[in-house]
Parts: structure tokens; sequence; C-alpha cells
């Protein structure tokens, strides 16, 4: 595994997933028993909104539903994002059981550089799109609840947000 220095001594590290969080380092003395605490150090929200940028948690049916994805980071010192493409976020709409019926990326090319970001303390990220309620199949989106998600396509992995519920609405 990595290693990192902690005072005159090096100790193993891991990279760990924390749902809804982010990606924490955690460092352990060497004895599994005695692991340190993780620290989340992204922190990914995610709010919809109505056309009119107002916070919504109901839509008509065929109402543009805007996601506004918000990435800050928690450590007290930069932090380096890097993505594997020219894509830096992306959004999902899930049907009630869980089902992923639309996915901003899908059918989008991008290009293949490595690029790095740096975030500094308390930095903030934010990015943007529209769902238009229509499904990945080209079919429209049936009255009913849902769920959106953000994620963040990162080099050692994909982050993502927490489920926010939301419903549509008949005309």
């Amino acid at each position: 595994p990595p290693m990192i220095p902690v005072g005159s001594e090096e100790v193993p590290v891991r990279i760990a997933r924390i749902a809804g969080l982010g990606l924490a380092i955690v460092a352990s003395s060497g004895c599994d028993s005695d692991p340190l605490r993780p620290a989340p150090s992204l922190q990914l929200t995610l709010e919809i909104a109505n056309a009119e940028g107002e916070p919504a948690r109901s839509f008509s049916a065929g109402e543009a539903v805007q996601y506004e994805l918000t990435v800050i980071n928690t450590l007290g010192r930069e932090q380096a994002l890097t993505f594997p493409t020219s894509q830096r976020s992306d959004y999902e709409a899930l049907d009630r059981v869980g089902t992923v019926v639309w996915r901003w990326s899908t059918g989008r090319s991008f290009h293949h550089t490595l690029t790095t970001v740096v975030l500094p303390p308390g930095g903030r990220l934010g990015f943007r799109t529209s769902w238009d309620q229509e499904l990945s199949s080209g079919s429209p989106a049936e009255p009913g609840e849902y769920g959106a998600r953000g994620s963040l396509p990162l080099a050692d992995g994909v982050l993502h947000t927490n489920l926010v519920r939301f419903r549509i609405r008949s005309r």
C-alpha cells in the first residue's frame, strides 16, 4: 500500500469512499486494530430547482428539473482533483425502485485528457444542468416518485451525492 510520513515513521494509507461525502485518506499505525478515524475531504451536495431557479421537490410533467452539484474541499489544505476525461460531472434520474432512467452523459463523448484541478481549503466547484424529463429511451417520464443524483467522475473513482427525492405531477 502507499505510505505517508507521520512523525519519524511512514505508515500505510488507503483511500476510502464514504457514501455521500467523498474520499478520505485512512492511515493506520500498522496495526489493523488501531486505525485512525477517516475524515471526509470533499463534500458533494445536489440541489434541484424549477425553471425559475427556486428549490423544488415537485414538478409538472414536462417541466425542466434543474440540477446543481456543489463540491467543497473540507480538508484544511489544497486538494487536487484529477479527472480522466474532459467530463467534470454527471447527473442521473432514478425511478422509485432505483433504476437509472436518465443519465446526462449518455450519448455524449468526452476528450480523454487527464486534467487536475486544485481546490484550495474551503474552495468550491459548481456544476449545473437541466433534465427535460425525457427518459434515456426517448419517452417522457411518467408522473410519480423519482430520485436525482449527481456525481464527480474522478480518475480514482466516481463520487456520488445522496439521492434527492422529487415528484413529477400530471399536467
